[in-house]
């Protein structure tokens, strides 16, 4: 897709609490994503991510920005390429949650088919690459498509799983509408951190302390917890720098901080890939 005009919005940062007005404006083909705030720009590849607590931010000092994945998800699976995102607060906006109000915007203002001469560049993962902490895990091995397999354990809930291939129509739109999801019993202690300011039942799935949904209207769908694992995967990854991958991620009990590690770990060599033209 390419975008065709500006867009403008504003939210509620989940954890300043602040509103944050965005405006995404088109850029010349191969110009990549790039975030700017206060005067400063940073470009959206993982070696500029400096924060993965809680979420991930990227940009130091008064130009970062936090919360980016749902937003990175978003223009991956529209395959967004060229955007400069001028936002005005710390925190991108939360939403409902998930990533699928960012991609009705991308519908809404976008031609639905790239231009034929324009460059259609593919990271090509060429041998295994991973990391493993104590208690998690992360690798990505090559393919020729583009998989996301996570699994997770949940308090209360037990072990979640889900997974994804982006190069297929198929499951992505429950992975796109998955919301994040925390628990009440960790609320007020958040709260004193400075966290989860914005955080409502209309933005988070909140779970009581036994497992059970606080939310009136119920799950979106019945692997939502691990279909968001997913959409935040996807948006860690996009962060490679490049709309399409073909490779399989597969994650246990990972996060943002071991997204990032494995991402950085993938690019700091460059024997373990290779950049195609999918076009020729």
């Amino acid at each position: 897709m390419k975008l065709n005009k500006i867009i403008t919005f504003s939210g509620i940062g989940l954890h300043s609490g602040k509103k944050t007005f965005v405006s995404i404006i088109p850029k010349k083909n191969g110009s990549g994503i790039s975030f700017i705030r206060n005067g400063i720009e940073t470009s959206a590849i993982a070696k500029n991510v400096t924060n993965t607590h809680m979420a991930t931010t990227i940009g130091s000092g008064k130009g970062s920005i936090s919360t980016i994945e749902h937003f990175m998800a978003a223009c991956s699976l529209c395959k967004i390429t060229d955007i400069q995102v001028s936002v005005s607060s710390e925190e991108f906006p939360i939403m409902d949650g998930s990533a699928i109000e960012f991609v009705k915007m991308f519908l809404d203002n976008c031609d639905d088919e790239d231009e034929p001469t324009r460059p259609q560049l593919k990271l090509k993962l060429l041998k295994k690459v991973s990391i493993k902490t104590e208690s998690s895990s992360i690798s990505a091995i090559p393919s020729d498509k583009a998989i996301f397999i996570t699994k997770n354990k949940v308090r209360y809930i037990g072990v979640v799983r889900s997974l994804v291939c982006l190069d297929t129509s198929q499951s992505l739109e429950r992975i796109l509408s998955s919301r994040t999801f925390g628990f009440f019993e960790d609320f007020e202690h958040l709260k004193s951190k400075g966290l989860a300011q914005g955080a409502s039942l209309k933005n988070v799935l909140v779970l009581d302390g036994s497992g059970r949904l606080k939310n009136p209207f119920g799950y979106r769908n019945h692997e939502e917890l691990a279909n968001h694992k997913l959409l935040d995967m996807i948006g860690d990854f996009a962060l490679l720098g490049f709309p399409r991958f073909e490779a399989a991620i597969s994650s246990i009990n990972g996060g943002h901080s071991l997204n990032n590690q494995l991402a950085r770990k993938i690019l700091s060599d460059k024997s373990n890939y290779q950049i195609i033209n999918s076009n020729s």
